[in-house]
């Protein structure tokens, strides 16, 4: 059984974690074993508590009024995550982009819930049937991620599950999400249905990830 830790924040409210661990161990072979936060505000702590899951905060804004250098925040959390040993980890809702830095510490295992719509290669759109590009929201998170999108034109307006590579704002894909776009919806409505499908792409990528050692031979 896989063992996972989702970092998140303090935006939201913690429904993409909620759908991991309704799913864990029965829709996929992986078990949560701890929640780490950038902010103690975050409502995905209280679901962890919930659950009986140790948690975490690690907050980079401590490190920064120290004076302390990025670097050091990002070794800092890869040694605590260390301690979890885990197989791999999920950033749901976490606003920290993270550099080799880290990822050199969980080559290949740090998946991100990305909200917009990347495309297959570094730099390249993905693209809607009818041939239109879809905004990748860069740096941008939540209701503003879809506002982007509706202001796009886009028909859709979707939601990435994909590796986490270094330096760069794309990654290998594993799932991607959409729903379609009603004529004069409120970002706000469009984000309520995009999420229910988030909970639906994030489970998915992890019954992908999470295979029985007897199915990956």
């Amino acid at each position: 059984m896989r063992r996972i830790v989702v970092l998140t924040s303090n935006t939201g409210t913690g429904s993409n974690l909620q759908a991991l661990i309704d799913a864990s161990t029965t829709q996929f072979n992986g078990q949560i074993v701890g929640v780490i936060s950038g902010k103690e505000s975050a409502p995905a702590l209280w679901r962890a508590k919930q659950a009986d899951i140790p948690t975490q905060v690690y907050d980079y804004s401590e490190y920064k009024e120290a004076g302390k250098p990025r670097v050091r925040f990002e070794e800092d959390l890869a040694h605590t995550l260390q301690i979890y040993t885990p197989d791999l980890i999920v950033l749901a809702g976490w606003r920290f982009n993270f550099s080799k830095t880290f990822l050199k510490f969980f080559p290949w295992r740090v998946i991100n819930l990305h909200p917009g719509l990347l495309g297959d290669k570094p730099g390249e759109p993905y693209h809607f049937t009818d041939g239109t590009a879809a905004d990748p929201c860069y740096g941008l998170c939540g209701e503003m991620a879809i506002q982007a999108q509706l202001a796009s034109g886009a028909p859709a307006v979707g939601s990435t599950v994909h590796v986490v590579m270094p330096d760069t704002d794309w990654g290998p894909v594993i799932e991607r999400g959409m729903v379609p776009v009603q004529h004069g919806e409120p970002a706000e409505d469009a984000y309520a249905r995009l999420k229910k499908k988030e909970n639906q792409i994030i489970v998915q990528a992890l019954q992908e990830l999470c295979l029985p050692m007897e199915a990956v031979h």
